[in-house]
Formats: C-alpha cells, structure tokens, sequence
C-alpha cells in the first residue's frame, strides 16, 4: 500500500512550533507533530479510517491557537458556546432517534443473549480474562455477558480494580467511556454510529447499577439515568442523591441485616499504572451517607452484637476515616470495640 503523503501538514507544523512562543502553544503543536509523523508511517488503507477525524482535528487545533490567545473571561465565553452548540447538537440528534434507539437495545438484548448461551466461564478470575479476550476482539454483547455475571456475583469492583479503577460510580465511569468507548467521539460525521454504541454500553451500566443496588453495594448503584430514550452518565452529585434517596427508604433493621462491607467501602488501586500491586480499602461517599442516616439507631444494633459483623470489621479498619467525616463519636466506638471480638 502507498504511504500517505503528510510532508505539507509537517511543514506546517513545524513552522507553527518554531514560531509559538508561548510554552503551552509549543506543547500542543510539538504533541500534533507526533501525531502527523504517525500518520506519515501508515499506509493509505490503515489511514482511510482516520482521515476524517484528522480534518476535525486540525480545525480545533486551530480553535484551540484561537483561544490561548483570548483572555480568560474571553475563553471561558467561547467554552461555553461551545457547550451550547454541542448540547444543542445532542438534543436534536436525539430527538429523532427515539424508535432507532429502542430497535438497538433490543438488538444488543439479542446479541447478548445469543452469547450467553456460549461463555462458560463462571468463575471471577475467569470471567476476567474472558472479558479480556473479548475487549480484543471488540465483541460488546460477550463483554455485556461477562460484566453483568461479575456484578450478579458482586465482583464487578474486581474487574475495575484490575484496569487500574476504584469501586465506585467514579471509577465505573471512568472504565465505561476510557476502556469500552474509548475515542469514539460522539460528534461529526461518526455521531450517529458512535451514539449507538454508547448509548449500548450505558444500557449494560444501567444493568450492572441495578445488580449492585439489589445487592447493596451502594458505591455501583445507580450509574446511569435516562433523558427521553436516551441513556446518560449520571454526574457524581445526580448518583449520591439517588442513593440517598433509595437507602432512606430502607429501615434501620433491615440495612443492619443486609448491608455488608461493599455498602460501605470501595477498593481503590494502589497504582493506576500498575493495578497488579493491590489495592487498598476506604470510606465510600456512600458509606458516609448510610452512617449519617442510621447513626442514631445503628448504636443500639451495634451495642447488641447485632450488626453485622464483617461490616462492623471492616469499618473499625477505617475508624480514622470515620471521624474525619464526622460519624457519630459514640457509634465510632462501639463499632471499633465491636470490630475487636
């Protein structure tokens, strides 16, 4: 295959990073000189596919040399519009998608369902190395699988830990749109597909958010909500309130019965860049607002021996942390003696 010809674009470049002056101009253009040095070592039919989103990306290469010029109340103006204009973009987009995005759910139940029937593996740490196989092969229904059999096992904070992610709404978040979704931008020309498949693997979160609330591992409950037909993200505050709103619906006997230590806790790696080296165990956000909710009536249930006793293990574990959030003092002391025994 011919090489493509970038020599032109290069020379720009260069020009464009010789003459910038300004350190945070000449790291973005010495960034796209890497970039169009990448293009020039690919052949036609490997760039065929990335072509058009280079286009796009000279155009905001230029609007970002626009901006750094501007003012900050000038820049923040022009971010803004352009906020506008995608969320304006996103609501018209949706508007006419409602029966194409239901007919796509209900292709990825079948597509799912059909690989369900041909992964055998049960297993946590199996579960995991298929769900790597399948993230190779691009494969979501079998991702879909995998992922929602470590939630109904209550390990699916196992499998964010092991790509470097905390157990929680954040980390879930974070592992959905970098691991799964990746570059695909839902904007431009690729939008339409590129939604789709968002909108197919929110539509698995939503399940996997379900899973952990009948579980009551409140850090994986609710992730995602629903705007029209369309799935979104929930932002942290929108998932807090959710869990709030659900726990005190639940009384002070039933969450001591069946709330154990994932209620309370999340993992979070000890290094992102290298998650083989374990993780280490805190407070939840989550964990904070059932212990605000139940204080008072936790006392009597911890005073008794009657709460459950991995939980109380694992919160004396954090009795620090459980005073820097301003837990009740007295249920603070009666779980690090109860935690003891």
């Amino acid at each position: 295959m011919a090489k493509i010809n970038t020599a032109g674009t290069i020379e720009f470049i260069e020009n464009q990073l010789r003459s910038s002056l300004d350190s945070g101009k000449k790291e973005f253009w010495s960034q796209a000189l890497k970039e169009a040095k990448r293009f020039e070592a690919m052949s036609e039919e490997q760039v065929k596919q990335e072509s058009r989103q280079a286009d796009k990306d000279l155009v905001l290469a230029l609007w970002r040399e626009k901006i750094l010029d501007l003012s900050p109340e000038e820049r923040e103006g022009e971010i803004r519009k352009e906020r506008a204009k995608a969320d304006k973009e996103w609501e018209e987009v949706i508007a006419g998608l409602g029966t194409q995005l239901i007919e796509g759910d209900n292709k990825r139940r079948q597509a799912e369902a059909e690989a369900e029937k041909k992964i055998i593996a049960k297993d946590s740490e199996e579960l995991i190395e298929n769900f790597k196989s399948f993230l190779g092969q691009k494969d979501l229904a079998s991702l879909g699988v995998v992922m929602k059999r470590l939630a109904l096992q209550g390990k699916f904070g196992e499998l964010l830990n092991t790509y470097g992610y905390a157990s929680d709404s954040i980390g879930a978040g974070e592992f959905a749109n970098e691991i799964l979704i990746g570059a695909r931008i839902v904007a431009g020309e690729q939008a339409l597909e590129n939604l789709f498949y968002q909108q197919r693997v929110y539509a698995i979160f939503s399940e996997i958010g379900a899973l952990a609330e009948g579980q009551n591992i409140w850090p994986l409950a609710f992730l995602v909500g629903r705007k029209g037909r369309a799935w979104y993200w929930l932002e942290e505050r929108e998932h807090l309130l959710a869990v709030r709103h659900r726990i005190e619906k639940i009384s002070a006997g039933e969450a001591v019965r069946t709330f154990g230590p994932r209620a309370y806790l999340r993992e979070v790696p000890l290094s992102e860049e290298n998650p083989a080296l374990g993780v280490y165990t805190e407070l939840a956000e989550e964990g904070k607002i059932i212990l605000e909710i139940f204080g008072h009536d936790f006392l009597s249930y911890v005073a008794n021996k009657e709460f459950n006793p991995l939980s109380a293990a694992a919160l004396a574990e954090v009795a620090d942390e459980l005073e820097m959030a301003g837990i009740l003092p007295a249920l603070i002391a009666e779980i690090k003696s109860f935690g003891k025994n």
